[in-house]
C-alpha cells in the first residue's frame, strides 16, 4: 500500500510539476515560433532595401565626370550671379534680343526640402535642401524670338522656371519682362 500511495503521489508531483514549469515553457515555445515569423518579414524586407541600396551604389558609380559636371550645372552649389547673368545674356541674345536690364538674386528665395525618393514602391524621405533665387530680365525684340528664347531656357541644362512674363507693343515691336527663379543646392 505505500508503493502505490507513494506511486500516486509521485505522479501528482510530476503533474503538478508539469503544470507549472512545462506550461509556461510551452507559451515562451509559442512565442518564439510568432517572433522567429516577425524576424523573417523584417529580414525580407532588409533584403529588399539592401537590393536597392546596391542597385543604387551602382548607378551612382556608373556616373562619369561629364554627367556629374552637368549635374553641377544644372543645381550649383552656391549662387553666382555673374555665371547665372552670363547664361541668361548668351541666350538672350543668341535669340536676337536686345537686353535692356538684368537683375539677379532680387529678393532671395526660400529654402525647401527635396521631395522623397520612390523606388520600388518605396518613398525614402529627403532631407536635402535647395534654394532659390529670383531674376528679372527686360528685353526687347519679337515673338518669335520669344517663342525661341523660352524654348531655350526650358531646354538650358540650368533648372529655371519662369514665373511671370508681361509685354507691350509698340510699332510691332515687343518689350518684354520675365521674373522667373533659378535654383541651387
Amino acid at each position: 500500500m505505500p508503493k502505490i500511495f507513494i506511486t500516486i503521489l509521485l505522479t501528482i508531483g510530476i503533474i503538478i510539476a508539469s503544470y507549472f514549469y512545462v506550461l509556461p515553457e510551452w507559451r515562451t515555445f509559442q512565442d518564439s515560433k510568432i517572433e522567429i515569423a516577425r524576424l523573417q518579414v523584417v529580414n525580407e524586407k532588409l533584403d529588399h532595401v539592401t537590393d536597392i541600396k546596391n542597385s543604387l551604389l551602382q548607378k551612382s558609380h556608373g556616373i562619369t565626370a561629364v554627367e556629374l559636371e552637368r549635374l553641377d550645372y544644372a543645381l550649383p552649389l552656391r549662387s553666382n550671379a555673374a555665371d547665372f547673368a552670363v547664361l541668361v545674356e548668351n541666350i538672350v541674345s543668341k535669340n536676337g534680343f536686345t537686353l535692356r536690364a538684368i537683375d539677379v538674386g532680387a529678393g532671395e528665395g526660400d529654402e525647401k526640402v527635396a521631395p522623397p525618393l520612390v523606388s520600388a514602391g518605396l518613398a525614402i524621405p529627403s532631407t536635402k535642401k535647395y534654394k532659390s533665387f529670383v531674376f528679372s530680365v527686360s528685353l526687347t525684340g519679337s515673338y518669335e524670338a520669344l517663342k525661341n528664347l523660352l524654348r531655350d531656357l526650358e531646354n538650358s541644362l540650368r533648372i529655371i522656371d519662369v514665373e511671370i512674363l508681361s509685354f507691350t507693343e509698340s510699332n510691332k515691336v515687343f518689350q518684354f519682362k520675365i521674373n522667373g527663379r533659378a535654383y541651387q543646392e
